[in-house]
């Protein structure tokens, strides 16, 4: 009869130990060090970053509620005004008598203050007229193209509207 050999599964070297479970101390205060150096690197570009982020959105926000304005002035048959105070702006709609009171309307019926949403400062004219056509009536004491420069801590952008009413970067 021949003989079968069986390996033997549960064999145990004695020399050999479990293996570690977690780390160690020293471990830990290497990764503590490497992260640390990473954000103390890191950190003087992103304040930077920041604000050019920030005054691109609020770039942004003066395109689209100057957009709005466009559009309402047009869907109302009304002459609209997008109007700049400090750093606020809102939408006025005008009818075509001079008794109609104005009313301020805005995306969500409220004023834009871009200083308190993005921490920038806009400049520019402080109001804009458009007509029903969508094309900008021009006042006496600036005529178009109308410039609105947004700035915070170094950082500007610019916007600028010709007479036809086109954006212009």
């Amino acid at each position: 009869m021949a003989r079968t050999l069986h390996p033997v599964v549960h064999m145990r070297n004695p020399l050999r130990h479990a293996p570690r479970a977690g780390i160690s101390l020293v471990e830990l205060m290497w990764v503590i060090v490497i992260i640390g150096f990473l954000v103390a690197f890191m950190l003087p570009k992103l304040g930077p970053a920041y604000d050019h982020a920030m005054v691109r959105s609020a770039r942004t926000a003066v395109t689209n509620l100057y957009n709005t304005s466009r559009t309402a002035a047009r869907a109302s048959n009304q002459v609209a005004v997008l109007r700049l105070s400090g750093n606020v702006l809102w939408i006025e709609l005008n009818n075509f008598f001079p008794l109609t009171t104005k009313v301020p309307v805005t995306a969500g019926g409220r004023f834009h203050d871009l200083e308190e949403q993005y921490g920038v400062t806009v400049t520019g004219p402080d109001s804009v007229r458009i007509d029903s056509r969508g094309i900008l009536i021009p006042t006496a004491g600036s005529p178009p193209p109308y410039v609105w420069v947004i700035s915070r801590d170094g950082w500007s952008d610019s916007i600028m509207v010709n007479g036809y009413g086109r954006m212009v970067r």
